[in-house]
């Protein structure tokens, strides 16, 4: 019983890295299979602000975790940006700042305990609500791009975008 508590942390920490891993991955394989840029050896100059509304947040506990993912080859891609914003019951919004031109999709979840992991149970099935950009009633499968889910995969192309994403629980 002791050692299945003290691992609980760490199988966690293992399960949020292969989801997000998997995200990852698999939608930049989506992204190759799609050609979003025409010209390839263009240099992405535009900046753009991205406005993120998370919505149907069912109460102020804990924290909103919002990750902002590129879907990038290039050697020099943007980096991954994670924000954590203070809960609030409704909605609450997010603007991710001089966003680079490029394919991206995003990930939040509802830290309602705190401990900075999407909780996940033995079972797989996520125990904190999330979202994902594109997806207004999201499940499981749509953590996976294996169905090849393009719907959680936008495109910044040097114009502000609006981002809404309801919180699944």
């Amino acid at each position: 019983m002791q050692i299945q508590q003290h691992l609980k942390p760490t199988l966690t920490r293992v399960k949020w890295g292969v989801i997000i891993c998997s995200l990852v991955f698999s939608a930049m394989a989506l992204a190759n299979e799609k050609d979003f840029n025409a010209n390839k050896n263009c240099v992405n100059t535009s900046l753009s602000n991205l406005d993120v509304s998370i919505e149907n947040i069912k109460n102020a506990q804990g924290e909103i975790e919002l990750i902002l993912i590129p879907l990038s080859e290039k050697k020099q891609s943007p980096e991954m940006r994670i924000k954590r914003l203070t809960a609030k019951k409704g909605s609450i919004s997010w603007r991710f700042k001089n966003v680079e031109k490029g394919l991206y999709t995003i990930f939040a979840y509802h830290d309602e305990n705190n401990n900075e992991d999407f909780d996940i149970s033995f079972l797989g099935n996520p125990e904190e609500g999330f979202g994902i950009s594109g997806v207004e009633q999201p499940k499981v499968e749509d953590l996976s791009f294996s169905n090849k889910n393009t719907r959680a995969v936008f495109k910044v192309d040097g114009s502000d975008i609006k981002v809404q994403m309801p919180m699944k629980y």
